[in-house]
């Protein structure tokens, strides 16, 4: 039984997420799985268990306005066990994800990357900080609770004033900059951020930060305003 979690709060997103993530799964997930949203709201949908907040709660922060999503490195947390995998709402899940989820994990974290920072050169260059902003991408992870996973949370409970203060790109800039050593990414052919990345039609199996690029686009919007290509594909 393979745990999946999102996490809702605040009004960025809405309950529709939730659900269009939850209907995506069935469709493109063939082994039985639960479905875990941790929220400070009643959603009420049918599959959905609803998990309240850790230590860690939402607040009104600029700093790391992401901040809950950190609970789920805490061991066992929730009392839940086993094969985990993280997907943020805004997410669109395109073809069977069975591969990704159940033969990729080799005993160490696996996380989406942020792939697209390559082609700008500023991974390789060890004195830009950009890189330390986000050369991985939370959108997607796959763990189960181990030594490695311990060793985050455990970082995270005694700097947590400092964490939560100093961190550049929230929870990205977070790893990126303190624990990249334990994972392993995802692999390209499988992610792409849509928000990032030249579309190509290739053959990724998810899209992550599924908004307009304000940059090329001259506006940024959310999933549920988009239209096109990405709004074709939603389930």
């Amino acid at each position: 039984m393979t745990s999946f979690f999102c996490t809702l709060w605040g009004d960025k997103y809405s309950k529709e997420y939730v659900e269009r993530l939850y209907t995506s799964l069935n469709m493109f997930y063939t082994d039985k799985f639960t479905l875990y949203c941790q929220t400070d709201q009643k959603l009420g949908i049918p599959g959905v268990v609803e998990l309240p907040f850790l230590d860690i709660k939402p607040d009104d922060s600029p700093r790391c306005k992401v901040k809950p999503k950190m609970n789920f490195w805490k061991p066992n947390g929730w009392g839940i066990s086993g094969r985990k995998v993280f997907l943020d709402l805004d997410i669109a899940i395109v073809k069977n994800i069975d591969t990704m989820v159940d033969l990729l994990y080799r005993g160490r974290p696996l996380i989406s990357r942020a792939w697209w920072q390559d082609e700008l050169g500023i991974n390789q260059e060890p004195n830009n900080y950009l890189a330390y902003r986000g050369i991985v991408n939370s959108s997607v992870i796959i763990w189960e609770d181990s030594v490695l996973t311990e060793s985050i949370w455990n970082h995270i409970e005694d700097n947590m004033r400092y964490v939560f203060f100093c961190g550049i790109n929230g929870q990205d800039g977070y790893l990126s900059s303190t624990h990249l050593d334990k994972f392993d990414f995802i692999p390209h052919s499988m992610v792409r951020s849509y928000h990032n990345e030249k579309l190509s039609g290739d053959e990724r199996i998810i899209l992550f930060d599924t908004k307009i690029n304000h940059i090329t686009y001259g506006t940024q919007k959310e999933m549920h305003e988009l239209k096109g290509e990405i709004k074709d594909i939603l389930v």
